[in-house]
């Protein structure tokens, strides 16, 4: 039965990508910023609230619509029909704002965000097969963009029915991987392929790798060699680093979710265990977020002798709901409803005023002032949090009140 759900918001806002009636301030604690009359947890399209966050932008399920809030090319933001919405099965982008979605039925749409087009700004891509190996018919399932702008996409094959020799399992799924997104549309330059007979359930990025969590929910990564703690694992060479090899410490662990920020992977199982691992560069004045960022894995890992991936412990052994991850910062949903920050609060997206102003080396509780609400989702931007909030009442300035009869 869907029932009614806020947005709660906290962290950078230069963009206007929380409230555009107040940038360049950010936001220092959770504010209201939306409402979603039809939230229902059983239904997938109907779930999300929070479609997208990207650096400098924000996709928001608000109203029976999507709304966009921040830089979208210097362009006006684009109005979208939540009529719509129910063929969307998911949007991509990267730092510069929203590059186009994925539909249910598994095809491509690019975002043109230019005047010409402000009332269609979507426009149908055909990814080009002639480089690719049979079958031909191919169903996008995802897209992710990496940091530098390398680009994987996860398709279901079909069957080509010109060459049956080329046998495909009911469940398997393909992922091409382009050096950027151009690549993509027009269809040249694939890198490399990987099959998947088991299919994939999910395809995240970081700055520099990409995790795919396969149909048997398990985790696989692939990427630069340079930062081999992005991949969890260590590689014997640059071959082995950007093939796709399974992260042997989850190995045996049924995942349920991955998550990934810049240099930051989460994976929660699905006993409701949380493991996280991460890449943290050299500290120095110059490089004060690197800093900030090993303070971060260090806090996860407790102190304790380095591993590749850590098993976090929150409230002593509670059951993790959801999590979300930014560039430097983790917000966690535990089955008691409590909501968990750990990491920088440089632009408050953690949402804790003025308490903390660097960074949170240990968990925090968060959402202190909207305990009565029921948290049900959480999302993170690189440098922003969102909170889904459902209850009988009304939020209003992060105040719970009861709704009037």
């Amino acid at each position: 039965m869907a029932k009614s759900a806020v947005v709660l918001a906290a962290g950078f806002n230069a963009h206007g990508q929380i409230n555009p009636a107040t940038k360049p301030t950010n936001i220092s604690s959770f504010k209201q910023i939306s409402r979603v009359k039809d939230y229902d947890p059983d239904i997938e399209w109907t779930k999300h609230a929070v479609p997208a966050a990207l650096w400098s932008s924000t996709l928001l399920h608000d109203d029976n619509k999507v709304t966009y809030l921040g830089s979208s090319g210097g362009y006006p933001q684009f109005p979208v029909d939540w009529k719509i919405a129910p063929s969307v099965a998911s949007f991509f982008g990267d730092i510069s704002g929203i590059k186009g979605f994925v539909s249910e039925c598994g095809k491509l749409y690019s975002y043109l965000p230019h005047p010409s087009r402000q009332n269609d700004p979507f426009k149908r891509q055909i990814i080009n097969t002639e480089d690719l190996p049979s079958p031909r018919n191919v169903h996008v399932t995802h897209v992710a963009i990496a940091g530098n702008g390398k680009v994987c996409v996860a398709v279901h094959a079909a069957e080509d029915p010109e060459n049956l020799e080329k046998a495909r399992q009911p469940d398997e799924d393909d992922v091409y991987e382009y050096p950027e997104l151009n690549c993509l549309f027009v269809g040249r330059c694939v890198k490399n392929i990987n099959v998947f007979k088991e299919g994939v359930i999910d395809l995240v990025a970081t700055s520099t790798s990409f995790v795919v969590l396969t149909g048997d929910h398990r985790v696989e990564t692939f990427g630069d060699p340079r930062y081999p703690a992005l991949l969890a694992r260590t590689p014997r060479d640059r071959s082995h680093a950007e093939s796709r090899s399974i992260v042997s410490a989850l190995d045996g662990i049924p995942i349920r979710k991955v998550v990934a920020g810049s240099w930051i992977v989460a994976a929660l199982s699905k006993e409701n265990d949380l493991y996280v691992w991460g890449h943290a560069l050299p500290q120095s004045p110059a490089k004060k977020d690197h800093a900030r960022l090993s303070k971060l894995l260090n806090a996860v890992n407790e102190n304790r002798e380095r591993e590749d991936v850590h098993l976090v412990d929150i409230a002593g052994g509670a059951d993790v709901q959801d999590v979300a991850v930014g560039d430097e910062h983790i917000v966690v949903l535990t089955t008691d409803g409590r909501v968990w920050g750990l990491g920088s609060n440089e632009y408050r997206q953690l949402g804790l005023g003025g308490e903390v102003k660097g960074t949170a080396g240990e968990w925090v509780l968060l959402r202190a002032s909207v305990q009565e609400a029921k948290c049900v989702e959480v999302k993170a931007g690189p440098s922003t949090t969102f909170l889904v909030v459902m209850n009988e009442g009304v939020i209003k300035d992060g105040e719970v009140t009861k709704e009037e009869p």
